[in-house]
């Protein structure tokens, strides 16, 4: 909270969102690390890593090429992701969709 407070009182809204995102950071690592014990994980680093890694230089070279906020760019942007993340992990996706409509 300390972070997000000092990043908004210093950059705004946009300080909020970093804040934000850097909270849940630290917030996923140290669940992790303090769970080890009791959970066991598998991560496949290319779909926890890569991906996000791919879609934050997407949004940084679109906002670099295109400073105006254009609609049918993020709207497309949307799409092409949905696509992806649906291919990437379809099998999560079906893990999940089963244990919901099994009972």
């Amino acid at each position: 909270m300390t972070v997000i407070y000092f990043a908004i009182k210093e950059f705004g809204l946009m300080g909020a969102i970093y804040g934000g995102l850097a909270t849940k950071v630290v917030q996923v690592i140290l669940s992790a690390l303090l769970t080890k014990g009791i959970f066991k994980y598998e991560f496949n680093y290319a779909k926890i890593i890569l991906i996000p890694f791919v879609y934050i230089v997407i949004n940084i070279v679109q906002f670099t090429f295109f400073k105006e906020y254009n609609i049918l760019l993020y709207g497309g942007q949307l799409i092409l992701f949905t696509f992806v993340f649906y291919f990437i992990f379809k099998n999560e996706i079906k893990i999940v969709i089963k244990q919901y409509t099994t009972k």
